[in-house]
């Protein structure tokens, strides 16, 4: 599959076209079911939504932690999530279900619809929360659940977005 764009590549892990061709989201990833949405138009209408919420909790986490601490961030963080779960139940209520995609090939798609500078800018910016999490334990500046919550996304990121990475590499 060719690189996509940044839109694509970011919501890979929750939206593609099924082996029917039909416009399928996964709003739990590889963790639940798939809803068939009834029409193109409204998958990319979807698409834009998603890849908002992904860029606003992006963007904001390093925000709202930078201006006001790590509590108010995993706040932002939570609500944003939240929202947008309450959005997608409300949304895809009634749909067709599919089953869940197996993860070996949810991941190998994911890797091969993401441009490598965005898999490249996700590993930096999971860094980037792992040095976050080292900064608010070493200056005591939050307690150890917050600490212990921003260290195991970031870690996790790190390891699904450098295994992204290998993936991509060996399907040369």
């Amino acid at each position: 599959m060719a690189d996509m764009g940044i839109r694509e590549g970011l919501t890979a892990g929750m939206m593609g076209i099924d082996a029917e061709g039909r416009p399928v989201v996964y709003p739990w990833g590889v963790f639940g079911a798939g809803y068939v949405l009834p029409s193109k138009a409204e998958y990319h209408r979807l698409q834009r939504l998603v890849a908002a919420w992904i860029a606003a909790v992006a963007v904001g986490v390093y925000g709202v932690g930078t201006l006001f601490g790590s509590v108010a961030m995993l706040a932002y963080a939570s609500g944003l999530t939240g929202g947008a779960a309450a959005f997608l139940a409300r949304k895809l209520r009634g749909l067709p279900r599919v089953p869940r995609p197996a993860p070996r090939s949810h991941f190998r798609r994911m890797a091969t619809s993401s441009h490598p500078l965005l898999l490249w800018g996700m590993v930096l910016f999971c860094a980037g929360l792992a040095m976050l999490a080292f900064e608010m334990g070493r200056t005591g500046r939050a307690s150890a659940g917050p600490v212990a919550a921003v260290a195991l996304f970031a870690g996790a990121g790190l390891a699904q977005f450098g295994w992204m990475l290998l993936l991509r590499r060996r399907d040369r």
